[in-house]
């Protein structure tokens, strides 16, 4: 962007005339947006001679050759000896087919022909809503650009022209970018085009700006001298597979990632390789670059390879893209809205088709997989140094002059015409490429520091990897792992023989081993000069068993996240930078893994240890990336990790006066949140001192899932300082020029441009509306004539045509702001009945489960009652010996089915929140374990039962039989889910559900909880079932496989206890349950009661109160089978009555709760105010929590839960007036 006056005067007004028509007549004759053609049909003929049979044993994948760095691993893999003998043992043989897009791949697939392919991100979004595919594996990570030319920040492109390909992830990076800078979509021009015509149009001034990628962005760069890339934003790509193939072919896709992997590393090893392997892809694009135009040449393929190689080296798809909200689910929207995509695509199901596990269980197994098996079949050498054919210079040019009169001003004209030039030595020139003295030394100011900051990324990533390649050598040294060994094998003997760890790790440094380990560290040290010093830790314990620094025997490291990045995850160095506790200083660790290399030739993989090199950062980093210099005196350089906290001491005070201390100081701004965010660019902004500066933005990707950001920036004062006395000069003699030009050329024109002066005076007139004015018509040249020819047009113009349009144009005008204003009121109503459907939606669920509970809890209710009468005649005529030994069977058959009832009985109490809770203070992790005890004998060899303990200090204020009971319920739903094999995890974990959760989950509160989870990798539950999982008597398994009572009872049970239950589930993938219980501080729970023995036959007289002549009976022959005396009462009043005849004799008050009149409570309170030494027993078929609105309980009082046994009764009479001296005198 220029900043200055331009040279208007150059041509007088003529030349200003003509650069407003020229932008005026551009902008309103730019290409409206469409979408481009899909190229499946426009390619798909180039492909006719492919062959995709036979179908049956054969897989046939799609590849682009042209696409750097995905198309090269593809080709790799087309002559990856190791893959195809793997297929070959599954009977399978496999065919790469080359394309030129992944339209065309996508196309194939859905016909039917491909198995998959490779495409970017929102190629896959299309094939992904038309079918179900399987995306297990990252192929490329590269850049989408922005270049423009005399623009060096984003912020200018307002009102510019940008040529984009539509529907592309460059077209959102290109959106992406200007929103992150304030400009909305529609304050640019979109043009639509194709990325090979970009060069042309940037040159030729159709566009001011394009958005591209590499190996394209090379050659736009090389082709349009002067232009710049102003932004850089992270694109995807990935390989993916038809669902159907994959479910078929699960052993068959896992060899095909292991060769993507395998191709990946291959490639990274060494430069020859990625020659070879661009060379490899230029013979499979031969056959397409003969049918239609080549983008770039091999040269620009090199190139790009060797670029996208520093961020594509993970495979794994990073779980941060996934997240909703993340730039997969940005995108997909965006194509949404663009009308790509049907608008029911919805992202949680396009989410489900990218799978991690794959690739993770790969990468933990090498061995198996043959990863460092490289075997490639050559290729034949192919050269090529085609490059972009550039285009035309632009011919341009106008001639301007007044005929005859004004021939006699050319020389004065002349000197007008030098001050131009000189105007435009200094700002350039209208309409051309010149951007003058001050866009050029901008320009080159910003190039610059593009261009430091590039070298500067470039060694620093090198000088990284040549510190991980530093620790890795020493990691895979076999005498350090010899030494490691026989370290370990010695601490494990001392510690068997019980010496003090004080005195065997004193005895350590002497043992000869140590020493020789020891002497072999410092050889390391002092070759590279780096190190501060180097750490062997045990991987099991974090221990260090060898250190340069003497000091640090024995102690624990397992804290540190390069340690325990390094155990996980061990084919990776792992670098972070940590305060040093004894000198507060910041130093970079470098760890990776020592492996048993004995294990590992016969397929086995163990982690031994883990080297931990320390870097001074301020003695070897800082001088490092400083040396060079080409910041300029006042130029900086700062590293921040993911935090966006400083790595390094800053070269100045904070705006505060502080100083900035290293991992605490955190860089605010937008050109740090960029650059970690993975983008790269050039912004305008104030630095932490408030100072404004030019920064250099870029990003540093260190490791997998590990991005961190440098920041190179210089003051704008110490950059444009010079520029502006160059142009300061410039303008003093331009000016003086100019003035002497203009007033010799204003003295002579006014005579000769009077009659013109006095018609353009004559024509405002008309303009502003006065129609009677003439021109004077008084000279027979062409001035005459015009004068004639313009008082003739106002003759012919008639009425109000003006005043008509002018009307016309106001209410245009008004229609369009009543349309605005309806489309907002469209769209707030909209919104308004979204949310007020998914309101009506949540409250008529929970409507429908209040009511499906309350009628569940009355038919327990009822169902209890009767069920107490049955079992109770049952265990009596057992009991009482009166029926023979088949007679017994039969009752005891009567028992178990009362007994069966009796606990679905249970679960519909417990669905309705109406059962009986005995809660305690418990750690979920013993009832946990409890419970396993009891499902191994459950569950077959074939499931794998997994338990996975969470932290302790969180517990939870629960029911632990019902808990015991609710856990077994999943666990026997999950395995009955799994009729083959498969996984159960049960997990338990602190959690803190935030408002954000609960504004969409409106039944739970915020605050503390403990996780409950059951797992399986089972068949899933289908998404028209999930509303009716907790739903009563609903169920898929087959009759007489379940009751469906199991899920309610779990519901039922979480909502009682005060909890929450979620439940995710993808089809064929799994269901994952997770109960919510509130955390509560830890006490003492009660123990459990000591086991007492049968209640003997007691004495006493009983008053028994119960409405229900069936269960009266029952029970009062019951006790008196026990020996006690029984006083029946049918009801309240019956019972106070002889409550008042019998006071002495009664012992004990056995009563019903809930009765007509007054209730249990209410009667007991009276008997026991009357005579203190009345015990009571209370009896009822609900919970406590359906009485609890009553009058309130006595104290210590025990309540029988119907239906219960003989014995139960007997239990409860005995042992309350067994506590009673002299009980029922």
């Amino acid at each position: 962007m220029r900043i200055g006056p331009k040279p208007a005067l150059l041509f007088g007004f003529v030349l200003a005339a003509a650069a407003l028509a020229v932008t005026a007549i551009a902008w309103k004759t730019r290409p409206p947006e469409v979408r481009p053609e899909s190229s499946a049909f426009a390619h798909h003929s180039l492909y006719s001679q492919y062959d995709f049979t036979p179908r049956e044993n054969v897989i046939h994948l799609g590849t682009q050759p042209l696409w750097s760095f995905a198309g090269n691993v593809m080709e790799a893999m087309r002559r990856d000896a190791v893959l195809k003998k793997e297929l070959v043992k599954l009977g399978l043989k496999i065919r790469f087919h080359s394309f030129l897009t992944g339209a065309d791949i996508n196309y194939f697939v859905e016909r039917g022909d491909l198995d998959g392919g490779i495409c970017a991100d929102m190629a896959i979004f299309r094939i992904a809503s038309r079918v179900p595919v399987f995306i297990p594996v990252l192929t490329d990570r590269g850049y989408d650009e922005i270049v423009a030319r005399k623009v060096v920040q984003l912020e200018h492109l307002k009102g510019k022209r940008i040529g984009v390909p539509l529907g592309t992830s460059t077209h959102h990076a290109v959106l992406d970018g200007l929103r992150l800078s304030g400009i909305g979509e529609e304050e640019v021009a979109v043009v639509a085009m194709q990325a090979t015509e970009m060069a042309a149009a940037l040159n030729e001034g159709r566009i001011d700006a394009c958005g591209i990628w590499e190996p394209l962005t090379s050659s736009l760069l090389q082709s349009c001298p002067g232009s710049t890339v102003i932004h850089r934003s992270q694109y995807l790509g990935f390989l993916y597979f038809t669902k159907s193939f994959a479910d078929r072919h699960e052993q068959a896709v896992r060899q095909i990632v292991a060769a993507h992997v395998r191709a990946t590393a291959w490639m990274l090893r060494d430069r020859d390789n990625i020659l070879l392997s661009c060379r490899w892809a230029s013979e499979a694009s031969a056959p397409l670059a003969s049918k239609t135009e080549s983008p770039f040449s091999v040269d620009d393929m090199v190139q790009a390879v060797v670029k996208a190689s520093g961020i594509s080296r993970g495979a794994l798809i990073p779980s941060s893209v996934l997240k909703e909200g993340g730039q997969l689910h940005r995108e997909l929207d965006f194509l949404k809205r663009r009308g790509h995509l049907p608008p029911e695509t919805d992202w949680l199901t396009v989410r489900a088709m990218f799978d991690r596990t794959i690739l993770q269980n790969i990468l933990v197994d090498p061995a198996r997989y043959r990863l460092e098996e490289f075997q490639y079949d050559g290729g034949k050498g192919y050269e090529c140094n085609a490059s972009l054919r550039p285009p035309d210079d632009p011919k341009a040019g106008f001639f301007l002059g007044l005929r005859f009169r004004m021939a006699i001003c050319f020389g004065l004209l002349l000197m007008g015409v030098m001050t131009g030039i000189l105007l435009s030595v200094a700002f350039g020139f209208p309409l051309t490429n010149w951007d003058g003295v001050y866009g050029h030394e901008q320009t080159s100011a910003a190039t610059h520091l593009n261009v430091v900051a590039d070298l500067k990324k470039e060694r620093f990533l090198l000088w990284l990897e040549q510190r991980k390649a530093n620790v890795r050598a020493l990691s895979q040294n076999g005498i350090v792992e010899k030494s490691v060994k026989e370290l370990e094998r010695m601490v494990r003997e001392k510690r068997a023989e019980g010496i003090s760890p004080d005195v065997f790790w004193s005895s350590i440094p002497r043992e000869p081993t140590y020493q020789s380990l020891l002497r072999r560290l410092a050889i390391v040290m002092g070759s590279y000069g780096v190190f501060e010093r180097i750490r062997i830790a045990d991987a099991e314990d974090g221990v260090i068993l060898a250190a340069t620094d003497g000091i640090a025997l024995g102690q624990s490291v397992a804290d540190l996240k390069a340690f325990r990045q390094a155990v996980m995850g061990s084919r990776y160095e792992w670098v972070d930078v940590i305060l040093e506790p004894q000198t507060n200083r910041p130093y970079m660790n470098v760890a990776t893994a020592i492996c048993d290399y004995d294990l590992r030739e016969r397929g086995q993989h163990k982690v031994l240890a883990v080297v931990i090199a320390h870097i001074d950062t301020d003695e070897f980093l800082k001088p490092m990336l400083y040396t060079g210099g080409g910041v300029g005196a006042t130029g900086e350089i700062i590293l921040v990790n993911e935090d966006r906290r400083i790595l390094m001491s800053l070269s100045h005070p904070l705006a505060s006066g502080n100083l900035a201390r290293e991992l605490e100081h955190q860089i605010q701004g937008k050109h740090t949140q960029l650059a970690c965010m993975g983008k790269e660019g050039l912004v305008s902004t104030e630095d932490y001192r408030g100072v404004s500066v030019l920064a250099a933005y870029r990003h540093l990707p260190i490791g997998p899932d590990q991005d961190w950001g440098m920041v190179v920036k210089q003051d704008k004062a110490d950059i444009l300082g010079p520029v502006w006395e160059t142009v300061g000069t410039t303008l003093a003699v331009g000016t003086a020029g100019f003035l002497i030009s203009l007033i010799i050329l204003l003295a002579i024109v006014n005579r000769l441009a009077h009659p013109i002066r006095m018609l353009s005076q004559t024509a405002e007139q008309a303009r502003r509306g006065n129609l009677s004015v003439r021109a004077i018509v008084g000279r027979k040249d062409e001035v005459g004539r015009l004068a004639e020819s313009f008082n003739s047009m106002i003759e012919r113009i008639q009425g109000w045509q003006g005043v008509l349009e002018a009307r016309v144009q106001e209410r245009t005008s008004q229609l369009q702001d009543a349309n605005d204003r309806l489309a907002k009121e469209v769209d707030k109503h909209r919104q308004t009945e979204e949310e007020r459907h998914r309101m009506e939606r949540q409250f008529v669920q929970a409507q429908k489960m209040e009511a499906i509970g309350q009628l569940a809890g009355g038919i327990a209710h009822d169902f209890r009652n009767q069920l107490t009468v049955i079992k109770g005649y049952a265990e009596m005529l057992l009991r009482r010996g009166l029926v023979g030994e088949e007679g017994q069977q039969y009752i005891e058959e009567i028992l178990k089915a009362a007994n069966r009832s009796a606990a679905v009985s249970a679960d519909l109490l417990s669905f309705s929140r109406k059962q009986t809770l005995r809660p305690n203070v418990v750690d979920p992790n013993d009832v946990m374990s409890d419970t396993v005890k009891v499902l191994l004998k459950t569950i077959p060899e074939n499931i794998e039962l997994k338990i996975k303990r969470g932290p302790n200090g969180g517990h939870i204020l629960i029911d632990p039989d019902l808990m015991k009971h609710a856990l077994m319920n999943l666990v026997i739903n999950a395995r009955d889910a799994m009729p083959g094999s498969g996984r159960i995890i049960i997990e338990t974990a602190n959690a803190t559900l935030d408002a954000a959760y609960v504004a969409s989950h409106p039944d739970v509160s915020p605050g503390a909880y403990v996780m409950v989870a059951v797992s399986d990798t089972g068949e899933g539950i289908a998404p028209a079932d999930m509303a009716k999982v907790f739903d009563p008597f609903f169920t898929t398994k087959p009759v007489g496989k379940g009751t469906g009572l199991g899920l309610a009872m779990v519901y039922g049970f979480v909502k009682q206890s005060g909890g929450h239950i979620a439940v995710y589930s993808e089809l064929k993938h799994g269901t994952t349950f997770r109960l919510y219980f509130p955390r509560v501080d830890a006490v003492v729970g009660a123990g459990l009661a000591e086991e007492e023995p049968a209640p003997p036959h007691g004495t006493g007289t009983v008053l028994l109160v119960e409405d229900d002549p069936a269960i009266r009976k029952m029970i009062r022959d019951t006790l008196q089978d026990y020996g006690y005396s029984v006083l029946v009462a049918d009801g309240v009043d019956h019972a106070l009555v002889m409550a008042g005849e019998h006071g002495g004799e009664i012992g004990l008050l056995l009563t019903d709760v809930i009765m007509p009149g007054l209730d249990g409570f209410e009667l007991s309170r009276r008997i026991v105010s009357a005579n203190p030494a009345v015990r009571v027993v209370y009896m009822s078929g609900h919970a406590a929590e359906a009485i609890n609105g009553k009058t309130p309980m006595l104290t210590d009082v025990p309540i029988l839960t119907k239906p219960f046994s003989a014995k139960a009764l007997a239990e409860a009479v005995w042992d309350v007036l067994r506590k009673t001296p002299n009980a029922g005198n």
